[in-house]
């Protein structure tokens, strides 16, 4: 049977400004199975994650890191964690068994280091999970590789990066990207609608798959 969303707008929409600095973007935070860099992700641990990464900040952008003085060994691509690189936030989180994988829906706004990050994001744009591993085992895959299976992650962040940049997961990337107005909406009582009560209509709309 098909499940269908009786909606009806009757109020009036006052327009106060037109700007173009926040968004919501959704799509795939995490997938299971083993990543690039050897790390293996089962259901058991996107669980953990999807809890985790709610309400997290969104970094955007990377850095090359020197990981040892003494031999000048340098990571590129690492996540850049300064505090002017956040661009915003995981709202929510939703685990699928089925899909075998984590969605995300989260917003992100333009700021004095990213003035245009809301204009740029597009979809195929990266996500890259950031944050400590409490415990780790080497294992065996299903492809006959020796793996790190991770265990209990603390989510720090989520790094969004350019579809340039070689992250973990191909799938864990930006599906969509909604650039909001600065808008005020109003019920039909009159009462103004808060950003809480118009994320909740944006949400029920995307898991109806009104905005997919």
């Amino acid at each position: 049977m098909t499940s269908k969303l009786n909606y009806q707008w009757n109020a009036p929409v006052k327009v106060t400004e037109t700007s173009y600095n926040r968004a919501t973007i959704s799509g795939v935070l995490i997938a299971e199975g083993t990543s690039r860099n050897g790390h293996l992700y089962e259901l058991t641990e996107l669980r953990n994650i999807a809890k985790q990464a709610c309400g997290v900040p969104i970094n955007f952008g990377t850095v090359s890191k020197l990981l040892d003085t003494k031999t000048g060994l340098v990571i590129k691509n690492a996540h850049d964690e300064s505090p002017n690189a956040v661009v915003g936030k995981i709202i929510r989180t939703t685990f699928s068994p089925k899909r075998k994988l984590v969605t995300f829906f989260g917003e992100i706004w333009n700021t004095k280091k990213f003035p245009n990050i809301v204009q740029e994001v597009k979809n195929g744009f990266g996500i890259s999970i950031g944050g400590f591993i409490q415990y780790a085992q080497y294992v065996i895959d299903k492809a006959k590789r020796h793996v790190l299976q991770i265990k209990d992650m603390i989510v720090q962040h989520v790094q969004l990066v350019s579809p340039k940049v070689v992250r973990g997961q191909d799938q864990a990337k930006v599906e969509t990207v909604l650039v909001h107005e600065s808008m005020s909406f109003y019920a039909n009582n009159g009462r103004l609608l808060s950003r809480n009560m118009l994320f909740a209509l944006v949400i029920a709309l995307e898991l109806k798959g009104y905005l997919s």
